[in-house]
């Protein structure tokens, strides 16, 4: 993790993301490895999570019965973000987040 300062709402924002994400990944994923990666980019702040898990189908997050992707989806749209997720069974599950920030 880099040592990243950012405002307050968008810091709350990121670890109730990391927070859903690690729930889910405890709770249905079956994985015995998650990797968080969290830097500072020119212009924005990425966060990236992999697990080793069982993985599953990805189709459009909106449709999705996932309440938690669907709300990591809108937390980091709200912020002006790109939320993508990558899936497959047997796959694991890999979730890129890229946030606007200025400075």
């Amino acid at each position: 993790l880099d040592e990243t300062h950012l405002e307050s709402g968008m810091e709350d924002h990121l670890f109730r993301i990391l927070q859903e994400a690690l729930s889910n990944t405890l709770r249905h994923a079956e994985a015995t490895r998650l990797e968080v990666y969290l830097r500072r980019e020119p212009g924005s702040v990425a966060l990236k999570l992999i697990d080793n898990g069982k993985g599953f189908m990805v189709g459009d997050i909106s449709q999705m019965s996932s309440y938690g992707l669907r709300n990591m989806e809108e937390r980091v749209s709200s912020m002006g973000g790109n939320f993508r997720v990558q899936s497959q069974p047997g796959e694991g599950t890999i979730i890129d987040i890229l946030i606007p920030v200025e400075g």
